[in-house]
């Protein structure tokens, strides 16, 4: 995708989002954005022009999201729940999005918060993520108490904005459309299953 490098889409993402959330007039990254979509996403598709933020969160979470609560995937997850912490999880919940990067890095340190971005607030699932079980991957994707650095979330963010640039061209190039219409599809964790680290650990 020539046109959109990491920050140019992350910086559309945003106003998108914030025009969203009340804004009056359309920003011109917006209409950028809603240009870029009428050609890669086929726009004239009923409900792709009113809920773009949505139809794109939903790719990411199909495409992206690990299917492990495993350590031995922390750089899996450290890309994946950028943006969806970001964007993509306040949007399908109605809720207000983090307002700015230096909030991000705040959630992005806040393991109830990211269980509960995983189990797509299902917050019943979320306890069971927050289990002793699982106290490797959370040492591994949260391992303090502070807040991430704003170079470490922005790293995530830049390689996250990549790798959602090529899906949304791929997605365009295979179907012609974003076949993204509707709720977006619940991924969850089964609690009770073993991680690829146990797997390889366990005996036989």
């Amino acid at each position: 995708m020539d046109e959109l490098n990491p920050k140019v889409l992350h910086k559309m993402l945003t106003r998108l989002v914030q025009l969203e959330q009340g804004q009056k007039e359309l920003p011109l990254e917006a209409l950028s954005l809603r240009d870029f979509a009428a050609r890669r996403f086929r726009a004239d598709i009923v409900g792709v022009e009113r809920d773009l933020i949505g139809n794109i969160g939903t790719l990411w979470r199909a495409r992206r999201m690990p299917k492990w609560l495993d350590r031995s995937f922390k750089r899996e997850w450290d890309v994946f729940l950028a943006p969806e912490v970001r964007f993509f999880f306040p949007h399908r919940h109605g809720q207000l999005p983090p307002p700015d990067l230096a909030q991000t890095c705040v959630l992005l340190s806040d393991r109830e918060h990211l269980a509960a971005v995983i189990a797509d607030g299902d917050l019943e699932t979320a306890a069971t993520y927050l289990h002793p079980e699982f106290d490797p991957f959370w040492r591994s994707i949260v391992p303090h108490s502070e807040a991430l650095p704003y170079s470490t979330v922005w790293d995530r963010m830049a390689r996250a904005m990549t790798l959602l640039a090529a899906l949304i061209d791929h997605a365009s190039l295979i179907n012609g459309k974003l076949v993204a219409l509707g709720s977006p599809e619940r991924r969850l964790m089964t609690p009770d299953s073993l991680g690829p680290s146990q797997l390889r650990t366990s005996k036989p």
